[in-house]
C-alpha cells in the first residue's frame, strides 16, 4: 500500500544520503531528509491501522507532523516565516498574541505559540517550581489532546492562550501581594494546596510565605544541599513556621517537602550571593 511505498522511497534515500555525507549538496538536504524519515517513522506505529481507525486520524497526525516539521527551533524564525513583526512589543502581550489568533494557518500559529510558551515558562519561572510545574502541565495536557485528535488546532489554541495569560499575570500578581519574585516562589509551593489558601486566607499565607523566605535565606550555605543536617535544620524551622500561622496539619508535611524542593532552586543563589 502507500505506506509500504513510502516507507520504501525513505529506505532508499536514507541509503542514498549516507553514502553522499561527504558531499556539501547532499548536507544541504539533511533537513529534508530527516523531516521524510520522522514521518516515516512516525507512520509505522500507527500502521496497520485497525477496522475502527478513522481516515481522518491518521490525516490529522501526518497534519501535526508536517506543521511540527516546519517550525524551526528558533522563535525569531518562526515569526519570520509567519510574517509577524514584534515591533518591540512584549512576545506574550495581548497585541502580539491578537496577530497569532488572526493567522489563517492554525496548525502553525499553535506550533509557534507552543514554542513560545515552552520558552517563556523555562525563563520566567526558572526559580519558581510550583509555577513551572504548573503552567508546564497545563500546557502537556492541552497538547496531548490535539496530539490525541480529540480536538483541532483552533481549539486547543485558545487553550494556549489561556495559559498565556496566566504567565503573564504572574508577575504581576507577586507586585499586587508585595511580594518579591522570592516570596512569590514560596508563596506559590505554599498555596499549591488549595484548602489550605482557603483556611489561612491570602494575607497570612503571604506571611507565612516572607517568613519561609526568611529562614531559607539565613540557613543556606554553599554545601546546604548535600548536608543532610542542615536540611534537617531548615524542615525544622520551616514546621515550626507552618504551626505558627496555622497552616492545615494534614498538609503540613505536603508542604515541608514542597518547600524543600523549592529551597533547593533558590539556596544555591543566596549561598553563591554572601560568598561574593
Amino acid at each position: 500500500d502507500g505506506a509500504e511505498r513510502f516507507a520504501k522511497e525513505v529506505t532508499l534515500l536514507s541509503k542514498a544520503f549516507t553514502l553522499s555525507t561527504p558531499s556539501e549538496k547532499a548536507k544541504e538536504l539533511r533537513d529534508e531528509i530527516a523531516f521524510f524519515q520522522t514521518v516515516n517513522g512516525s507512520l509505522k506505529k500507527i500502521s496497520p491501522r485497525s477496522s475502527t481507525q478513522d481516515d481522518s486520524d491518521v490525516v490529522g497526525v501526518v497534519e501535526q507532523l508536517i506543521n511540527k516539521a516546519l517550525v524551526p527551533e528558533r522563535i525569531m524564525d518562526i515569526l519570520e516565516i509567519a510574517g509577524i513583526d514584534t515591533g518591540g512589543i512584549d512576545i506574550l502581550s495581548e497585541e502580539f498574541l491578537a496577530r497569532i489568533k488572526g493567522m489563517e494557518e492554525k496548525n502553525l500559529a499553535l506550533e509557534l505559540l507552543r514554542k513560545i510558551l515552552t520558552d517563556e515558562i523555562k525563563v520566567r519561572f526558572r526559580n519558581n517550581l510550583a509555577q513551572s510545574k504548573k503552567l508546564s502541565e497545563m500546557l502537556e495536557e492541552a497538547l496531548n489532546k490535539y496530539h490525541n485528535t480529540s480536538i483541532d488546532a483552533a481549539q486547543v489554541l485558545e487553550s494556549l492562550f489561556d495559559i498565556a495569560k496566566e504567565v503573564t499575570t504572574s508577575k504581576e500578581l507577586a507586585k499586587e501581594l508585595g511580594l518579591s519574585e522570592v516570596e512569590k516562589a514560596f508563596y506559590d509551593a505554599l498555596a499549591k494546596n488549595e484548602s489550605a489558601y482557603d483556611a489561612m486566607g491570602n494575607e497570612t499565607l503571604c506571611k507565612l510565605a516572607q517568613a519561609v523566605a526568611k529562614s531559607v535565606r539565613s540557613n543556606s550555605t554553599l554545601d546546604w544541599t548535600i548536608k543532610e543536617d542542615k536540611r534537617a535544620k531548615l524542615r525544622l524551622a520551616v514546621r515550626k513556621l507552618l504551626k505558627k500561622y496555622g497552616y492545615p496539619p494534614d498538609l503540613e508535611q505536603l508542604a515541608i517537602d514542597f518547600v524543600i524542593e523549592q529551597a533547593e532552586i533558590t539556596a544555591a543563589d543566596w549561598a553563591g550571593e554572601s560568598e561574593n
